[in-house]
């Protein structure tokens, strides 16, 4: 049966690689409730997660490229983006200033996937939907809420977002940015399906990445699990405009948001 798939550009599709894939099972059982399925070793014995059945993302054991489990480094959550055309979205992709990393190749029973980096190295999957779209987002607590892209190289990856994935840039504040702070989003209002946000007015190195926002009920029940479970709170909660935020790093330095509606 084919996917209805998400619109070019939008994320479809996140994973979290781990050294350690039954620690990570604990923490994020715990913390979000969620359900792991073993797609067995054809596979690799990638898991889907769920909440509720609702597809979440994926969860896989961080591997070499001869296929040996890496045992240095930190977790890291990975986002894809949707494509209906992955080959002509990865030569977009290089003329723009990108670089392939892996791929295309084709997830049977699936679609089609390859990994890129932007500009300023930022890693983001790509995903074409053939019998599967990819995440569902019913804004309940334990699924995602936002993505976002964090770069060293704003104005680059801006172009780059325009450019490969036909984003419709939509200013927050002034056109331009105003005291340092610059962030877009992919279409306006309800319609935005993702950020970018210059990194610089936060970090003094040139690390780029995307990340993502999940959804809790409540953010302090939330936090003594976190720091009961192996992972760590870096900052807030904090109350904005867009809800209660924290930032978490995962058992193995994985990050990630909660985003608690007011």
């Amino acid at each position: 049966m084919a996917a209805q798939p998400r619109p070019t550009g939008a994320p479809t599709w996140l994973d979290l690689t781990v050294q350690d894939v039954e620690s990570a099972k604990k923490f994020y059982g715990a913390l979000f409730g969620w359900e792991f399925a073993d797609q067995g070793e054809d596979y690799g014995n990638y898991s889907i997660i769920t909440k509720d059945g609702v597809p979440v993302g994926g969860l896989a054991l961080d591997m070499d490229g001869q296929g040996n489990p890496v045992t240095t480094g930190q977790g890291r959550w990975s986002i894809y983006l949707a494509t209906d055309d992955i080959e002509r979205t990865v030569a977009a992709v290089q003329t723009a200033g990108g670089q392939l990393l892996m791929g295309p190749m084709r997830v049977p029973g699936s679609g089609h996937m390859a990994m890129i980096t932007t500009p300023s190295g930022a890693k983001v999957g790509l995903w074409q939907a053939v019998e599967f779209a990819g995440i569902e987002l019913p804004l309940q607590p334990g699924t995602s809420a936002w993505f976002e892209a964090l770069s060293s190289d704003f104005e680059a990856d801006l172009a780059f977002y325009r450019d490969v994935f036909n984003w419709e840039i939509a200013w927050m504040g002034p056109e331009g940015g105003s005291d340092g702070f610059k962030y877009v989003t992919n279409g306006a209002g309800e319609k935005a399906t993702a950020g970018l946000c210059d990194a610089t007015m936060f970090f003094d190195d040139d690390r780029s990445y995307w990340r993502p926002y999940f959804m809790v009920q409540d953010s302090a029940q939330a936090v003594e699990t976190i720091e009961a479970t192996g992972g760590q709170v870096t900052d807030g909660p904090d109350d904005t405009e867009f809800g209660r935020i924290t930032t978490v790093l995962g058992p193995e330095g994985e990050t990630f948001q909660l985003q608690q509606p007011l």
